[in-house]
């Protein structure tokens, strides 16, 4: 879902002729895009890990997980965070080189 909007964006703003500025726009939506992608490609939750939880019981159900743990995964949910902006700031990028 969130890939086809950055794509709608992009074609948009570049259909449009927009300039430097407003194409800037599109970069949290192609970093959303690519962080939910980089979860499903790890299989790893972000807010799950940011916020030491995990969910494994029955439906609903979260516990919190050992110190060492917590401290791992945020680590983890940092790094998909900063993969996925430097994949959305690669892609505004992209669209950025498109001549107005």
């Amino acid at each position: 879902m969130v890939s086809g909007a950055t794509a709608v964006i992009a074609a948009i703003l570049v259909g449009l002729d927009a300039p430097v500025p407003v194409r800037v726009l599109l970069w949290p939506v192609a970093t959303a895009a690519a962080v939910t992608w980089l979860q499903v490609a790890h299989r790893f939750c972000v807010a799950f890990g940011a916020l030491g939880l995990e969910n494994f019981g029955r439906l609903g159900e979260e516990r919190s997980v050992d110190p060492h743990v917590r401290a791992a995964d945020r680590w983890r949910a940092v790094q998909l965070i900063l993969e996925g902006g430097l994949i959305g700031l690669i892609v505004t990028l992209a669209v950025l080189a498109i001549p107005v």
